[in-house]
């Protein structure tokens, strides 16, 4: 069975797990960076920064996978609205999202894991009561 996480190391708890950790995590501060610094960088070169990022993501059992699909998420940063889109999806994750998960934890919301076998979710689980 695989189980899903919806957790993500934030970028300001990058430094506790050390400076090679928060330099691989690079991306949290700059995606999250006023705008338009992260849009300017990343679309003077977004196929250079594409390769960048998805080669460091890639694992070596799986990453071959990703990089199949590297020419898809390419083709869509060269859309400055999708640039533009990451990046405030990151800098939500950086404010309003770290606020909202508080509110959370205090109502006490739970939420189903989702969760796959052999690469589909598992037939028992009900979704559709989130």
């Amino acid at each position: 069975m695989v189980t899903v996480s919806l957790t993500f190391a934030k970028g300001r708890e990058a430094l506790k797990y050390g400076p090679q950790a928060a330099v691989g995590m690079f991306h949290w501060s700059l995606l999250a960076a006023p705008y338009p610094i992260p849009e300017t960088l990343i679309g003077a070169d977004y196929e250079g920064f594409m390769k960048l990022l998805m080669g460091r993501w890639a694992s070596q059992k799986h990453g071959h996978k990703v990089l199949e699909q590297l020419g898809t998420y390419i083709d869509a940063y060269r859309n400055e609205g999708v640039i533009r889109g990451a990046c405030e999806d990151y800098r939500a994750g950086a404010t309003i999202d770290i606020e909202n998960e508080k509110a959370d934890l205090v109502a006490r919301l739970k939420f189903p894991l989702m969760h796959a076998e052999r690469g589909e979710v598992c037939r028992g689980s009900d979704f559709t009561s989130v």
